[in-house]
């Protein structure tokens, strides 16, 4: 996979990631006393979500390390996956509700049957869900509001930073955004940074890869972001100009468009029928045991 089509994965995922993290969070807290198995993280109803089934919701691992940006709380994808693993067990749940006489195959092909049989079942009463059931006047309207997504780079001027300790990082990206890149080298060098300037071209070409990846992400001049290294460092990057270009609309981009604005509304979509569902099937999550189960690295 060659830079640009990393980045364009990394940005598709963390528009994956944004939808998840509309769901609402597990508040109820599971009895210090159950004596359910010790990988069993929350219950939905009387089923039982597990850390492996966690686990498999998280991000690919492709998509690389997130980019942060300041002012902003950092991505919880042990969390998001938490929650997309709760809202696939009620829509299991609900699937064998609607169809009590349905003979499933044994989980986990079971569960994935059900799911896909109650997002079928949406998608066939909101045809809307669907990218045929999208106007062109919708989507060119949806692209007006989110073409950054499809955006290409066509050029971007950096200034990058690189530290060994993350909390240091963190400060001076907290502390950067605004000021200008003189500025921004001074303050990154009194935190003993060692420090850079770069100009990118389409590919992210002319620094290291992580320095392309902020950048690509940021996409605003004058604003800072950071992101975890492969060797225990912590790249803060600078985007001091950068030169964009919306793709022209055509029947390609108007069905990626399309694509993209369904997968958006039937996850709020999904969203929302998983909160309805609570009420049927309460959750219960075990703080604790979720807290112990979650990766290292998030």
């Amino acid at each position: 996979m060659g830079l640009a089509e990393l980045l364009t994965a990394g940005r598709t995922a963390v528009l994956a990631l944004v939808a998840a993290a509309t769901l609402a969070s597990c508040v109820s807290c599971v009895d210090g006393n159950d004596q359910r198995a010790p990988d069993v993280v929350a219950t939905v109803g009387d089923a039982e979500v597990t850390a492996a089934e966690i686990r498999a919701r998280l991000p690919a691992e492709d998509t690389g390390p997130p980019v942060l940006r300041a002012g902003a709380d950092p991505p919880d994808r042990w969390r998001d996956a938490l929650d997309l693993a709760v809202r696939d067990e009620l829509l299991s749940l609900e699937a064998i509700r609607r169809d009590p006489d349905a003979v499933w195959a044994a989980d986990p092909a079971g569960r994935a049957a059900r799911i896909r049989a109650v997002v079928e079942d949406e998608r066939t009463d909101t045809p809307t869900l669907v990218a045929s059931g999208i106007t062109d006047e919708e989507a060119k309207a949806w692209f007006a509001d989110n073409h950054a997504l499809f955006d290409a780079v066509r050029n971007a001027h950096v200034t990058w930073a690189v530290f060994t300790d993350g909390d240091r990082a963190r400060t001076v990206m907290d502390s950067a955004t605004g000021p200008d890149q003189a500025r921004f080298l001074q303050v990154a060098r009194d935190h003993g940074a060692s420090t850079g300037s770069a100009v990118l071209d389409p590919s992210g070409n002319g620094a290291d890869v992580m320095v392309a990846r902020v950048a690509f992400a940021v996409r605003e001049a004058d604003e800072v972001g950071m992101i975890a290294g492969t060797e225990g460092n912590w790249w803060v990057v600078r985007v001091d100009r950068i030169e964009l270009a919306t793709p022209a609309w055509t029947d390609d981009l108007a069905g990626r468009a399309r694509a993209a604005m369904a997968w958006e509304r039937e996850q709020s979509h999904l969203d929302s029928l998983g909160n309805r569902l609570r009420s049927r099937w309460p959750v219960a999550v075990d703080e604790q045991r979720f807290a112990d189960s979650r990766p290292d690295t998030n």
